[in-house]
């Protein structure tokens, strides 16, 4: 697995400038296809809790495509989320993790997501849900925080917990990136150690 994304967060200006989008908001990031599977509409009744709970100076970036693509622009427009949540499109996940402020991974099953490791390795830090992938990759309140899937109450009140503690960021964001170098260097020597006993 390529994890080289450590030290992207200081283009975030730059690439803000590129997507122009204003540097002041905070982003909150996902990227994946635009399926049921990856749970985007659970994120964009996140953002619409956010909304009703004071939270205004947020936006949600969701990078990808796919079939919701028409399903999702009309959630966004009967969400009367115009002004915090944006569909990106494809991206590249360099410039996607320099402006990730809080990556969230709100997927409804999944096994272990390179985008998560990707962004472990960024130091973002992360929310996702309980599904098995994340469940391996990460330990909650360590090196993320881990909600239920499809509960976007859960969801939008980490992220409301992280934009409020800037040092819960920050010792998320550090565990997260330590956690994936070990877990990462684990995952190479069990893959060795496959490939020795297969012999």
């Amino acid at each position: 697995i390529p994890l080289e994304f450590y030290g992207v967060k200081k283009n975030r200006d730059q690439v803000l400038a590129e997507y122009n989008l204003p540097p002041n908001l905070f982003y909150i990031v996902t990227a994946g296809r635009l399926i049921e599977q990856k749970g985007h509409t659970y994120l964009m009744e996140a953002a619409k809790k956010m909304i009703e709970a004071g939270m205004s100076n947020f936006m949600v970036l969701i990078f990808g495509k796919g079939e919701l693509q028409l399903e999702l622009e009309k959630k966004i427009s009967s969400l009367n989320l115009q002004n915090h949540v944006r569909l990106m499109g494809i991206g590249l996940m360099d410039k996607i993790l320099s402006i990730s402020d809080i990556f969230v991974f709100p997927s409804l099953w999944e096994g272990l997501s390179i985008s998560l490791l990707q962004a472990m390795d960024s130091g973002s830090p992360i929310v996702a849900t309980k599904v098995s992938g994340s469940n391996e990759a990460i330990i909650d309140n360590e090196s993320g925080l881990l909600v239920s899937p499809r509960n976007s109450g859960e969801l939008a009140s980490a992220i409301i917990a992280l934009i409020n503690d800037q040092s819960k960021r920050e010792k998320l964001a550090q565990g997260a990136y330590s956690r994936v170098k070990k877990f990462s260097i684990e995952n190479n020597v069990k893959v060795i150690e496959d490939l020795v006993l297969m012999k």
